[in-house]
């Protein structure tokens, strides 16, 4: 709700700016469209480093906590624990298997889910683009605009949506 709220804003925004002369209306798409693509950029650099920094800790906590256990196996059943010792290995790597195939298919999935989505809206982009350009050559300033800005919020949501997959891939990844 809160990105399509302000995507919204923008148009009202853009197009009341269309309508006044003085306004330069190429220097708002301008700062609107480069203030959220740094505030994606960043968010996903401190989401990404966070869920880095877990994966590194939760990935030497189980080492310690797969080692012990082996230890603990073999060191308390005299004959055959180092035989369970090593099926325990086994089965944690079955496991870890198992958790590499969910994520890949769980990451195709997403992107499954998400092309049509980023498509369509890249087609609408380009769309506006090449209708303010027609405009433009044809002389109709003002309208080409209104097609810029169209353009310009259709560009804040294409980035939403691929930060979105990009949020949802690096997670399955790394928690998987």
């Amino acid at each position: 709700g809160g990105i399509i709220n302000i995507v919204g804003l923008y148009f009202c925004l853009g197009i009341s700016f269309t309508l006044n002369e003085s306004i330069n209306i190429s220097r708002f798409n301008s700062i609107v469209n480069r203030s959220v693509s740094i505030s994606l950029g960043l968010a996903g650099s401190a989401f990404t480093g966070f869920l880095s920094f877990k994966n590194i800790l939760s990935v030497s906590v189980d080492r310690v906590s797969v080692r012990s256990v082996r230890f603990l196996i073999s060191s308390l059943i005299p004959i055959v624990g180092s035989s369970l010792s090593d099926a325990y290995s086994s089965l944690i790597g079955s496991i870890n298997l198992i958790k590499s195939s969910v994520a890949i298919v769980g990451i195709l999935v997403i992107i499954i889910i998400n092309t049509p989505i980023i498509i369509e809206t890249l087609v609408y982009y380009i769309s506006f683009n090449l209708l303010s350009y027609l405009s433009d050559s044809l002389s109709v300033n003002r309208v080409g605009d209104v097609f810029r800005v169209f353009a310009g919020g259709i560009r804040i949501l294409l980035l939403t949506c691929i930060f979105e997959v990009f949020i949802l891939i690096m997670t399955t990844g790394i928690v998987l």
